[in-house]
């Protein structure tokens, strides 16, 4: 069994990159799944195509978030190589993603809900939910500029900027930090208490602020906050913020996705369904400090035994065999 990964070349918060690469070293040095061998490239060039199908023969291709050059996706075509395109941010962007997907044999996406839209287009499409990197989301004692009560680190979306504004208008004297790009909006309109970094930050940053707060707010994009989900599809997969916080043993307040009960228990992670429920549940969980503590060790234990990328990228090699993907 012979996999090449084809990386997508972009630098993001999320390190899906060596995430992945590292996932799929780690299972080969393990043995996890015999036989394996894994290989891996930005491939550049068509040469670098033509290297790899003559020198690493590989049995599937998987490209992340990437368009190849379509005389790159026939030379794989030719030699009986399926190739598939491994998309990560459904559904808010599927419809390019449809049109990549034509080119393909088969698309990879982490929402649950999206391949049976692929499917109706007449495209094979397989769902693989994302997972957590625990060499960069770990428990860990940080200095106090990472502290705080209240916590949230991602974009300014439209959504979470409405509710970021009502929480800090009722959490005054709390410490909140809101770390990303995009909070212009919320730049004036804070207490002293609260801090906004308007950047991008690294994954080992963002793990810092995670394991400094007591409460992690995980608020989900808006499915319909882009034009190119025209079908509005609902989103129902929990985000990889889910697993990165878990894995700092961090507690969360998470907005609610139908299917974070295939992941987690209740009482591993705590759901919030609307703004007057989590000022609610912010309220109870400032003072409940030991309970707050025994949900976050009791999801910190379910991530490292079921959400590490080793244990998903296994899952995906399966799934791949069982497809016929795979030899």
């Amino acid at each position: 069994m012979r996999l090449l990964f084809v990386t997508s070349g972009s630098d993001t918060y999320s390190n899906l990159d060596p995430n992945i690469v590292n996932g799929f070293k780690e299972i080969e040095r393990l043995k996890r799944v015999e036989p394996f061998h894994f290989f891996y490239s930005m491939l550049s060039t068509n040469d670098d195509v033509q290297y790899q199908i003559k020198q690493n023969k590989p049995d599937v291709v998987l490209v992340l978030k990437r368009q190849l050059p379509a005389d790159w996706i026939q030379s794989f075509n030719k030699h009986r190589i399926p190739i598939g395109l491994w998309v990560v941010d459904d559904p808010y962007l599927i419809k390019k993603h449809v049109l990549r997907g034509y080119h393909y044999d088969f698309i990879l996406t982490q929402e649950i809900n999206a391949p049976a839209f692929y499917e109706k287009r007449g495209m094979r499409a397989f769902y693989l939910p994302l997972a957590v990197n625990t060499s960069t989301y770990f428990p860990q004692e940080v200095e106090s500029d990472y502290q705080s009560d209240i916590c949230f680190v991602g974009s300014g979306m439209a959504n979470r900027i409405r509710l970021l504004h009502q929480l800090g208008n009722c959490f005054v004297h709390e410490t909140i930090r809101i770390i990303g790009r995009w909070w212009e909006p919320l730049q004036n309109q804070l207490g002293r208490n609260h801090f906004i970094l308007n950047k991008p930050i690294s994954a080992e940053e963002a793990s810092k602020y995670y394991n400094g707060a007591k409460i992690v707010l995980n608020m989900h994009r808006n499915p319909y906050d882009s034009k190119h989900n025209p079908s509005r599809i609902q989103a129902a997969t929990p985000n990889n913020r889910t697993f990165d916080i878990a894995a700092c043993s961090a507690f969360q307040l998470t907005s609610y996705r139908k299917a974070i009960s295939d992941f987690y228990q209740k009482d591993e992670i705590i759901e919030y369904q609307s703004v007057d429920d989590l000022v609610k549940k912010v309220e109870y969980y400032l003072v409940q400090s030991h309970e707050r503590r025994e949900i976050a060790k009791r999801a910190y234990k379910r991530t490292m035994n079921a959400h590490t990328y080793s244990v998903r990228l296994t899952d995906l090699i399966h799934l791949l065999k069982t497809k016929r993907l795979l030899s």
